[in-house]
């Protein structure tokens, strides 16, 4: 992509690392046209920029709830942040979700080859999706020219039932399955855009390769971990000096 995203220093393509950085996010820079100096060659269009927040002078402590009707989503946030010593500061920030789904799974196939080894699936509502996000920084200031920033991140992110799912919403030849595999399966959909969806689980006893784990039950379950280490030197009142190295 011609714009860059990236996420204290860090250049990423993928979406789960972007979303964790809009958690506990200090500010958002929005640069437009090539960023080469700054940012290297992979951003010809442009650079948005997120950057999470940093430890302060004083003590901070805080804690989120929230939850969602629609989907069933409860979501909790803790940080605590303070300085450790005059020219030390440590943050800790967390974030917990769980969600039952937005979209009712109705599908129902007889189980056997008849069904091309589709059953009804366990979970009932989709994305059944739980994510954790936590992240450290240390900022070591030990002297007003230099300064040093370190940030770690962990993200788990887990989806019980089909995680890439597409909704039926123009079936001019019907919606019978066409091919012998278990996720042509979806005969009775409505073919409406609604909350309703039609996605079937695997019956592990009519594959006898091994190959279906996780008992048939679709899943996803995706860990990250990434950070960056960034180090800025004041050569004089006109002049500084910024390293960046990044690690995932």
């Amino acid at each position: 992509q011609s714009v860059a995203l990236v996420v204290d220093g860090q250049q990423f393509t993928q979406g789960l690392a972007v979303r964790a950085a809009t958690f506990d996010m200090s500010r958002v820079e929005v640069l437009k046209g090539p960023q080469a100096l700054f940012f290297g060659k992979a951003a010809p269009g442009g650079v948005i920029s997120l950057r999470t927040a940093d430890p302060g002078h004083e003590l901070e402590l805080l804690a989120r709830a929230g939850y969602e009707f629609e989907a069933q989503k409860q979501v909790y946030e803790a940080v605590v942040s303070g300085p450790v010593s005059s020219t030390l500061g440590l943050r800790l920030a967390a974030q917990y979700s769980d969600a039952n789904g937005y979209f009712h799974n109705r599908s129902n196939p007889v189980s056997g080859p008849a069904a091309f080894g589709a059953l009804p699936p366990v979970n009932k509502r989709v994305h059944n999706n739980e994510t954790l996000i936590l992240r450290g920084t240390a900022l070591w200031n030990p002297v007003d020219t230099f300064s040093a920033r370190l940030k770690f991140n962990y993200v788990r992110d887990e989806i019980q039932g089909w995680g890439s799912m597409g909704q039926m919403v123009s079936c001019p030849e019907g919606t019978a399955p066409r091919l012998p595999i278990p996720y042509a399966a979806i005969a009775g959909d409505d073919c409406k855009l609604d909350r309703d969806y039609y996605g079937p689980d695997i019956n592990p006893a009519v594959f006898g390769d091994g190959t279906i784990s996780n008992n048939g039950v679709e899943f996803n379950l995706s860990e990250q971990y990434f950070g960056s280490l960034e180090l800025n030197y004041d050569v004089s009142s006109s002049l500084s000096l910024t390293s960046v190295s990044t690690h995932c």
